[in-house]
């Protein structure tokens, strides 16, 4: 009966209960993970937002004008960070003259 005592246990607890702290281990690290990943800023990083600033050329200078960012001086990163904290969005109607 020893023997099966010292086998439960060590099913139990040894196999089972590790495996359920690597798990959730394993879950809070992916969910840190994840958190730090949203509070990152986009434009922080040149390699996150190169595709925007590549891919949007002029249309960013003329969105930026269409809501009154000024855009002499000033690189297409920072214009396009203050277009994406604007409050003052164009609607699909607007954009399309």
């Amino acid at each position: 009966m020893a023997a099966d005592e010292n086998r439960r246990r060590f099913i139990y607890h040894d196999i089972f209960g590790g495996s359920l702290s690597l798990i959730a281990d394993t879950v809070v690290s992916f969910h840190d993970g994840m958190d730090k990943a949203r509070t990152a800023d986009y434009f922080d990083s040149f390699d996150y937002c190169y595709p925007l600033i590549a891919e949007a050329g002029d249309m960013l200078l003329e969105e930026a004008e269409k809501r009154g960012i000024e855009t002499r001086g000033r690189s297409k990163t920072d214009i396009a960070r203050e277009l994406f904290k604007s409050e003052n969005p164009v609607s699909r109607d607007e954009g399309t003259d």
